[in-house]
């Protein structure tokens, strides 16, 4: 152009751009990329005037950054026309700040705007956050599970519900052991476990995930303790029979408290016979076991209870026992006879087998006998005196003696076992039914001449009663010479005896005897005596030579129907004051 001048136009020409010298990133990453998803950059060379340098065609290197990341995919393009185009660029890592570098030999190198990599979809669980190593019974604790991508990015848009199982099969575990994720993430708080062991885990578990497992611990028993019987004593035991039980300290869930070591007592709880309990009642416990045996009740009973106690824990109490007699030692008058029997009626005991602890030895059935031990008239036990046992138990009825006495005692017998006597007891004559001489009338007794007889009232077993009462008249029974019978001819009963003294027959004869009567009782006739004329001196030697005679001839006359028992007669010969006592006689005598 030129001032008031037509303007010329040449022709056309091309400009090409200078030789390359620098990058520029013509085509930026996302702004965000999915992990492990392909992307792609474009890279552009120019030359100082940033006209693309077209005739490039050299190799551009990409490289991302922060340091150490590794970019996936063809790194090392050629450019073509100056155009480096990279396409199935991946990165693996989910993070933000990314970039890439672009470099080539000799030109300046560029860099792509930052870019996030997010993970990709969810694939499998991870534990990020494992249990405690020890967990205690009872007692919360915490486990975190996390979901991943394939390529271990936390899959933060991962939302669903993760769960927890424990293992081994069959444990239960407490607390919310279901949870949905947040952002990946899925805290399970406030979890236990109840029951003590080794090897325990968690696994976790998703759908369409890939499960996760914790890794292995322990749960100990938790530190409250009580005590529980683990063994239990036999429900029947034998008295004096060595038994055992067990006792275990545990915490509320029934776990083992194995670090207990304390003492552990027993004592009976439920005593129903005021038994003791023998054998070692304390023991220590070893990994909160404690074991006990040689225990031995030794009481026959139902219903004992065995209590065990140990400082700060509850206490623990067996099952009812019954303990059961050994077997049979011993006889035991269970049930004495009377201490009063009356003579000819019937009366009983009964006899009981016994263990070596005093227990009624229900198993013992065999014979028992029994027999007079003390014995004060050498009289007979009437009556079935061997009978057999049912259950320990001997049951003697319808046994008599028919002589009176004191001090009678009854001895039992088993084979094997160790006898017993009775309690003493004493026989007393039963009602009197007749009338006895006790004294008979002298041999020969001269005619108008003082003698004297006893009579006694007796039971129908010989026995004198002493507590009759009434009088006795005495009369000639049999009179030979038609004589008559002086003196006082009614007497009274005192003590069971009725006394005549002073009796006289007037005229001689041979063969006389004696009758006596007393209401409801049966008569007695004496032994036959003669009755002598009297001699024709009386001088007073003569009398009184002639009363010791007489006297010593009622001494000598005593009956032998007199009963077992003491009859004491005292006679005094008043003129010369002459005594003759005699002592015990029997029947026998």
């Amino acid at each position: 152009t030129a001032t008031s001048l037509t303007s010329a136009t040449t022709s056309t020409f091309s400009v090409d751009a200078a030789a390359a010298s620098q990058l520029e990133v013509s085509t930026q990453p996302p702004s965000t990329v999915t992990a492990g998803s392909p992307f792609t950059v474009t890279i552009t060379a120019l030359d100082p005037y940033n006209n693309v340098a077209t005739s490039f065609t050299g190799s551009v290197a990409l490289t991302a950054n922060p340091s150490g990341t590794t970019l996936g995919g063809n790194t090392s393009v050629n450019a073509k026309l100056g155009v480096a185009s990279f396409t199935g660029l991946t990165l693996d890592t989910a993070g933000k700040g990314y970039s890439l570098t672009a470099t080539a030999t000799s030109l300046t190198s560029a860099t792509t705007s930052t870019f996030s990599v997010d993970a990709a979809a969810a694939s499998q669980l991870e534990v990020s956050a494992q249990p405690p190593s020890t967990v205690t019974a009872g007692l919360p604790f915490t486990v975190t599970i996390t979901a991943l991508d394939p390529y271990n990015n936390v899959a933060t848009s991962f939302t669903g519900s993760v769960a927890l199982t424990a293992n081994p099969s069959g444990t239960t575990l407490g607390g919310n052991t279901s949870v949905n994720a947040t952002l990946g993430v899925a805290s399970f708080t406030g979890l236990t476990l109840d029951t003590a062991g080794k090897g325990y885990s968690l696994t976790a578990t998703a759908t369409s995930l890939t499960s996760a497992t914790t890794s292995t611990f322990e749960v100990v028993a938790a530190s409250t303790s009580t005590l529980v019987i683990t063994t239990e004593p036999p429900s029947s035991v034998t008295a004096g029979t060595g038994f055992g039980l067990t006792v275990t300290a545990e915490d509320q869930y029934g776990n083992v408290q194995t670090g207990f070591t304390g003492s552990v007592n027993l004592i009976l709880s439920s005593d129903p016979t005021g038994a003791k309990l023998g054998g070692s009642l304390t023991q220590t416990a070893a990994a909160g076991v404690a074991k006990f045996t040689g225990l031995t009740l030794d009481v026959a009973g139902s219903g004992y209870m065995i209590e065990s106690t140990s400082a700060g824990m509850s206490a623990a109490v067996t099952s009812a026992i019954t303990v059961d007699a050994a077997a049979a030692k011993a006889l035991a008058v269970f049930v004495s006879p009377p201490s009063t029997i009356v003579a000819g009626n019937p009366f009983g005991m009964t006899v009981i087998a016994i263990d070596a602890y005093g227990n009624l030895a229900t198993s013992f059935n065999s014979l028992v006998g029994i027999g007079l031990d003390s014995n004060p008239t050498s009289a007979p036990l009437n009556g079935n005196t061997v009978v057999a046992a049912s259950g320990g138990i001997a049951q003697f009825s319808g046994l008599t003696l028919d002589v009176a006495g004191n001090g009678y005692s009854i001895a039992t017998g088993s084979v094997g076992l160790t006898a017993a006597v009775s309690t003493p007891f004493n026989v007393v004559p039963n009602v009197a039914t007749t009338l006895a001489f006790v004294i008979q009338p002298p041999g020969s007794v001269q005619a108008n001449s003082p003698f004297g007889v006893t009579i006694a009232g007796e039971d129908a077993y010989g026995n004198v009663v002493p507590t009759i009462r009434g009088r006795v008249r005495i009369r000639i029974q049999a009179n030979p010479g038609r004589a008559a019978l002086h003196g006082a001819l009614g007497a009274n009963f005192n003590s069971g005896y009725a006394s005549f003294s002073n009796l006289k027959i007037t005229k001689p004869g041979n063969g006389y005897t004696l009758g006596v009567i007393s209401g409801g009782l049966r008569s007695a006739t004496s032994n036959p005596f003669d009755v002598t004329k009297a001699p024709s001196r009386t001088r007073g030697r003569t009398r009184a030579h002639h009363g010791r005679t007489l006297a010593l001839s009622h001494a000598v006359g005593l009956s032998s129907r007199h009963p077992a028992g003491v009859l004491a007669l005292y006679h005094q010969h008043r003129a010369k004051s002459h005594a003759f006592v005699l002592g015990p006689l029997t029947r026998r005598s």
